[in-house]
């Protein structure tokens, strides 16, 4: 599980065992003993927190809609609001049996996005934010497309799964939104989902779905 939370990243890993075995004071002059699973939740979810303020802290200054403003404030901004997005549906989804893992973003076109908006993307996956990598089959029209999976190491501060059952489908208009606007993507998505808060499964799954239109 650790490993997992870790996504599989050696300096996660290593970082989240040694806040482990630092709350449960284990040391190399100690004799192992057993660290509760309270401990251990606790240990993960600080370094979780942590390595979130952490974006903070990343040198730059980016250009926004004419604003001058620091880059690592504007992916803290970014990743805290993707996660909250996932979680605020998990919430909604609450006393359901089965809720579909959302850890994935799918663009829903090709066409060219804002300069700034693809400098900010290539920023997220450089620091290990977002992962690239893999191709998945859209929602929409089922052609194998880049989606942009969110690091697992984030999940224990937002209080959201390790699984990826499905991915959140974005019009252009909705992934520049996140990415120059976060906060106004969350209240727009945080809307929607109150509105519909007495609908049934399949609606509230479509509207989640389709929280891009």
């Amino acid at each position: 599980m650790v490993w997992r939370i870790a996504d599989k990243i050696p300096r996660n890993l290593l970082e989240l065992i040694s806040e482990i075995f630092s709350v449960g004071n284990v040391d190399k002059n100690s004799n192992p003993e057993f660290i509760s699973n309270r401990n251990q939740d606790r240990a993960i979810k600080a370094v979780s927190e942590k390595r979130l303020r952490s974006l903070g802290q990343i040198s730059g200054i980016i250009e926004i809609l004419g604003n001058k403003v620091s880059l690592g404030r504007k992916l803290f901004e970014i990743t805290s609001s993707i996660g909250s997005v996932y979680r605020i549906y998990l919430i909604s989804e609450r006393g359901k049996e089965r809720k579909d893992q959302y850890l994935a973003i799918e663009r829903d076109d090709f066409s060219n996005l804002d300069p700034i908006v693809e400098r900010l993307l290539k920023e997220t996956i450089r620091y290990g934010i977002f992962d690239e990598s893999r191709l998945d089959y859209a929602r929409n029209d089922r052609i194998k497309k880049p989606v942009y999976i969110l690091n697992r190491i984030y999940c224990p501060t937002f209080g959201i799964g390790l699984q990826r059952d499905q991915h959140l489908r974005l019009s252009r208009g909705k992934f520049e939104e996140l990415f120059l606007s976060p906060q106004k993507f969350v209240i727009d998505g945080t809307h929607r989902l109150r509105v519909f808060s007495s609908s049934d499964k399949s609606t509230q799954q479509s509207l989640f779905n389709d929280l891009i239109l």
